[in-house]
């Protein structure tokens, strides 16, 4: 090297062997023997380091995390007898509501040539599909909820497990956890609000069309009673 050139390291007077290649930027310091190591002066070589130790303590913070994941996913298929009352329930609902379906198709659609006695039955087969209907669709928002509710409850006490079993061995992961805990219920709850309003949506335009399918129905059966009550 040239006689003119000097270690970047301020006051340092040994030889120049090289000039920094730099690490994620250009650098180009002259650095000795001592203040630099491979093709990099201390500088770079110190920030290269952090960044490799910052990657490895990434990857052994993602494997905890996967590590409680595991654990948490087992415990969705733990106690079997617990879940099965929840499945049955959820079916007897299925069930309920497919029933009060068939009945309410049965009713078919009011026409104006009927009689007072097939308007009757007519709106007991209604009334009788739409309770049927509601009673399933209550049975099973309850099997859903208590299901959801005793998964949720298990999952907790499993995750706080593992999580406790890791920060004995790696105490700082507790922060890493936290933050991490936070991003996934910002990104879940984004997502359920883009859901929420695709699911407003659909119901407003089934709501819609559920009030004129009444309206004209209510049109017909105000045509019908006219027509009984003229014959009558």
């Amino acid at each position: 090297m040239g006689a003119n050139l000097a270690c970047f390291s301020q006051g340092c007077m040994n030889p120049v062997i090289g000039q920094c290649a730099g690490f994620q930027a250009s650098c180009g310091r002259f650095y000795c023997a001592i203040h630099s190591k491979g093709i990099l002066c201390a500088e770079c070589s110190s920030r290269h380091e952090e960044k490799v130790s910052q990657a490895a303590l990434a990857v052994r913070y993602q494997g905890h995390v996967q590590e409680i994941q595991r654990k948490a996913n087992r415990a969705l298929f733990q106690g079997g007898e617990g879940c099965l009352i929840w499945l049955v329930l959820l079916l007897v609902g299925a069930g309920i509501f497919a029933a009060g379906l068939a009945v309410d198709s049965s009713a078919g659609y009011l026409s104006y040539n009927y009689t007072l006695e097939q308007l009757t039955r007519y709106e007991q087969l209604k009334n009788l599909g739409s309770l049927s209907m509601i009673v399933g669709i209550i049975i099973i928002v309850v099997a859903l909820a208590g299901s959801h509710i005793r998964q949720v409850r298990l999952v907790t006490r499993t995750r706080k497990a593992a999580i406790d079993d890791i920060v004995q061995q790696d105490p700082s992961f507790l922060e890493y956890y936290r933050a991490w805990t936070h991003d996934q219920r910002v990104k879940a709850a984004k997502t359920g609000l883009a859901i929420l309003g695709i699911v407003i949506a659909g119901a407003a335009a089934a709501a819609a069309s559920s009030s004129e399918k009444s309206r004209e129905d209510e049109r017909i059966r105000n045509a019908v009673d006219d027509e009984l009550n003229r014959r009558g």
